[in-house]
C-alpha cells in the first residue's frame, strides 16, 4: 500500500497536549557510558478534511 497525505492546518495535522513533554532520568546504566531515561510526550493527529489522507492499496510490484 502507498500512502498520501496533504499536511496542514486545515487538513491533517499534529497535536500535542497543553502541558509540556516530561522526562524520567533513570540514571547511568552498568552496561555502558549512558543514562536511560523515559520521556511521556502525549501527542496524536488530526484530519479535518476527507480527501487529506488516501491509501492505494493492492499494489503487487
Amino acid at each position: 500500500s502507498i500512502y498520501c497525505t496533504r499536511m496542514g492546518a486545515d487538513y491533517l495535522h499534529g497535536i500535542q497536549s497543553k502541558s509540556l513533554p516530561t522526562v524520567k532520568d533513570f540514571g547511568e546504566v552498568e552496561a555502558g557510558p549512558y543514562h536511560l531515561g523515559r520521556i511521556e510526550w502525549y501527542t496524536g493527529m488530526v484530519l479535518k478534511h476527507p480527501r487529506a489522507a488516501a491509501r492505494l492499496r493492492g499494489i503487487t510490484t
